[in-house]
């Protein structure tokens, strides 16, 4: 056998981000509107006869080795569908690490949907398989706009008529543990209110993207602010670019702002990369 794949990873934002309990295996559960974006890795997978699993990357810290999810994914692939194959997998990274953007995820959902195609081993089965590999995998198997409960693998597609909404993401600190950071909201005397997900879901079917701005919400970011002040000074400088509403996506560091003109959004990128920060113009999928 010799087959080549392309394949491409896109991004996530979180839209609204519910810390709703805590399970007994030290899981938290969530209510989650997540939200694929343009913004993309690219992924070239070669499969020959033999054994093993190899990877390459454009960006030099990366591991290359089962510490990486897209290995792991491969890895957990061919164990569980009891195949032999030697895989060598190549990852352009242009999704921040370590960034609350999934991009490790993402990935690892590529090399799974890339695997399947090829071997067709596990059908409507594929999401259970990715979800051993982490809370945002599932997610990023369907992309689109969900609803993502339970540890992010209940998946409830939402209406949007949002497509193409223009949104920077930047990121201006290094990345944040997301274990550290649920450890630290863990400690805290009074969570944070819930948040009015109806409200996102009506924004959404709408396409008001002013609606939909004025109504995110994110929990994390009562104790990720405060780790980080520079979040929230990102965020003002944000809305003082423009945005209708900026909010920090998943765990931090990286925050995003929602725009109403591509035009505005991608001087407002221009800008903030002028100034020395890691900045992205995309748009919703």
């Amino acid at each position: 056998m010799n087959r080549s794949l392309n394949l491409i990873a896109r991004a996530k934002i979180n839209l609204s981000l519910a810390v709703t309990g805590k399970r007994d295996d030290g899981y938290h559960t969530i209510s989650s509107i997540m939200q694929q974006i343009s913004l993309r890795d690219t992924l070239r997978i070669r499969i020959t006869d033999g054994e093993g699993v190899s990877l390459q990357s454009n960006v030099p810290y990366l591991p290359t080795d089962s510490r990486n999810l897209c290995v792991k994914a491969a890895l957990l692939y061919l164990e569980a569908g009891k195949l032999q194959k030697k895989i060598n997998i190549h990852v352009n990274k242009r999704i921040p690490v370590a960034a609350g953007l999934a991009g490790g995820s993402t990935d690892a959902a590529a090399v799974l949907l890339g695997l399947e195609s090829v071997f067709h081993v596990f059908g409507c089965d594929l999401p259970a398989l990715a979800l051993r590999l982490g809370a945002d995998v599932p997610f990023c198997l369907t992309g689109g706009v969900c609803l993502c409960e339970g540890i992010g693998e209940i998946l409830t597609p939402l209406e949007s008529n949002t497509s193409g909404c223009p949104v920077v993401i930047a990121k201006n600190v290094k990345g944040l543990s997301t274990p550290y950071i649920y450890q630290l909201y863990d400690g805290l005397e009074t969570p944070p209110s819930m948040g009015d997900t109806e409200k996102i879901k009506t924004a959404l079917s709408s396409g008001n993207i002013r609606n939909l701005a004025d109504s995110m919400f994110n929990h994390l970011e009562a104790v990720s602010l405060k780790e980080k002040p520079e979040i929230a000074a990102l965020k003002a400088r944000l809305l003082a670019l423009g945005a209708t509403g900026a909010m920090m996506s998943g765990s931090g560091p990286s925050v995003f702002g929602l725009f109403q003109k591509e035009e505005d959004a991608k001087k407002a990128a221009a800008h903030l990369r002028k100034q020395g920060m890691a900045a992205y113009f995309a748009t919703f999928m």
